[in-house]
């Protein structure tokens, strides 16, 4: 009973605020007063659900990202349903199946496995339910807006500041440089190229005598031990990843080379490697792909695909260099 008065009360209310609000707009800004709440959870919006499928929550990254897109649905008045595949691909398309049966509005999804999932996202859009693919890119006629920062660009970037790094300390002698990058997943070989060229294009005269393949933080150190001793005059590291980063680093800091002449680059802007940067050693940089923000950015998407706004199927999120002036303040 007191949830029918209460629903009824609700109604009276949302046709007061139809009724006694006309000229009014809602904007975006940050105060959180109980009339903004329920200006965002009015009738054009309430019920929304969106699904959101990222490859795990043990990494920092997807984690922001999560945490954004809560952000946005609670401002909203979004339901956000959140599945862990647990980087398991058969686990994420069984979680997108679940959220075509609960009938979600949209799905952000990070293919863990773009061949795995798109059957069954091709199924989803059949269905009505837009799809906003995040980070991992899938096929045109599987999602409504692929949203990532672009790969190339990350790894180019990246490089670059690599080769700025060559020609500030050594002018234009040739410097050895080596590429970590996690080439057994297709996707990522973009980023890799980007690395390679970015090096380059700064500094013309470097040398990438190595690409090896590594994803975690045990791949990057046995990598860099093998690659320090097969290449001892080896100065410079750039790596797919914070992660591959700080096993280099483990591996650099051991072979007695965190010195002033040796460079270690990295991505995605994690606590670990903001605070390895903030030492003052030869891990110099990482590269903020703005996670949270990517999230929060995603919602938006979503929301905008939902009532019917046509947007371009690539939207690109610029990411930033973080290097020891950005976060030496952290190491106090």
């Amino acid at each position: 009973m007191k949830k029918q008065i209460k629903k009824v009360v609700g109604l009276i209310l949302a046709a007061t605020l139809v009724f006694g609000m006309t000229g009014c707009s809602m904007d975006g800004g940050t105060k959180k007063s109980e009339d903004k709440k329920t200006e965002s959870k009015s009738d054009d919006k309430a019920g929304k659900k969106i699904g959101l499928s990222l490859w795990a929550y043990d990494s920092q990254y997807w984690t922001e990202v999560r945490d954004g897109a809560q952000e946005k649905c609670d401002e909203l008045g979004y339901e956000l349903v959140i599945a862990d595949p647990n980087n398991v691909p058969s686990q994420q398309v069984s979680d997108i199946e679940n959220f075509i049966t609960m009938g979600v509005d949209a799905i952000i999804v990070a293919a863990i496995d773009p061949q795995s999932v798109s059957g069954v996202l091709k199924e989803a859009r059949d269905a009505g339910i837009k799809v906003v693919a995040q980070s991992i890119e899938v096929n045109e006629d599987e999602c409504d807006v692929y949203s990532s920062a672009d790969e190339y660009q990350m790894g180019e970037m990246t490089g670059e500041g690599a080769g700025k790094w060559i020609v500030e300390n050594f002018g234009d002698e040739e410097v050895e440089c080596a590429v970590l990058n996690y080439d057994s997943n297709p996707s990522c070989i973009p980023r890799g190229d980007g690395m390679e060229e970015g090096i380059t294009k700064a500094a013309p005269k470097a040398k990438v005598v190595a690409r090896q393949d590594a994803s975690t933080i045990s791949d990057g150190q046995s990598v860099t031990d093998s690659l320090l001793q097969a290449n001892p005059n080896l100065k410079v590291i750039v790596c797919q990843n914070d992660a591959i980063a700080l096993g280099a680093y483990s591996a650099v800091q051991a072979a007695g080379k965190d010195t002033d002449d040796f460079y270690i680059g990295g991505i995605d802007n994690t606590d670990e490697g903001r605070q390895a940067i903030a030492k003052g050693g030869a891990f110099r940089a990482t590269l903020d792909i703005i996670a949270r923000d990517n999230g929060y950015q995603d919602v938006e998407i979503c929301e905008k695909l939902i009532n019917g706004e046509k947007m371009d199927w690539r939207y690109v999120i610029e990411p930033k260099l973080v290097t020891y002036d950005d976060v030496k303040e952290e190491s106090k």
